[in-house]
C-alpha cells in the first residue's frame, strides 16, 4: 500500500481496524442512560422568567430616560453663555500668525 495514495476504502478499513467492541451488556446500559438525557421542554416557571426579565429591563430603561432630570441647554436665547474660545493658526512662508479670541462676554443673540 502506497501511503501517498490512500483511497477512501483504505482509510475506512484502517479506522475500523482500530475500533474496539463494546460488550453487549454495556451497550444496553449506555443506551438506556442516554435515553434519559433527552432535552426537557421549558417549564412554565422558566418560561415566565424568560419572558419577564427582558421586558422588565426595557421598562426600567424607559423609566430612567423619562424620569431623569434633563440638563438645560446652556446656549439659549435667554441665556447666551459661550466659553472663551482661542483659535490661532500660522502661515509660515508669509511669517503671519493669526490669533482669534472669542471672549465669554460675547453676546450671541444681541445686535448692535
Amino acid at each position: 500500500m502506497d501511503d501517498k495514495h490512500l483511497s477512501d476504502n483504505d482509510i475506512g478499513r484502517l479506522v475500523r481496524s482500530l475500533e474496539l467492541d463494546i460488550p453487549p451488556d454495556m451497550d444496553d446500559r449506555i443506551r438506556m442512560a442516554a435515553s434519559g438525557l433527552r432535552p426537557r421542554p421549558v417549564s412554565g416557571r422558566r418560561l415566565f422568567w424568560l419572558l419577564t426579565l427582558p421586558s422588565a429591563a426595557a421598562a426600567l430603561v424607559v423609566a430612567a430616560l423619562l424620569f431623569l432630570p434633563s440638563r438645560p441647554n446652556p446656549v439659549t436665547q435667554e441665556n447666551p453663555v459661550i466659553s472663551e474660545i482661542r483659535t490661532d493658526f500660522e502661515i509660515p512662508d508669509k511669517n503671519i500668525r493669526i490669533i482669534f479670541i472669542q471672549r465669554p462676554d460675547f453676546k450671541l443673540f444681541e445686535e448692535d
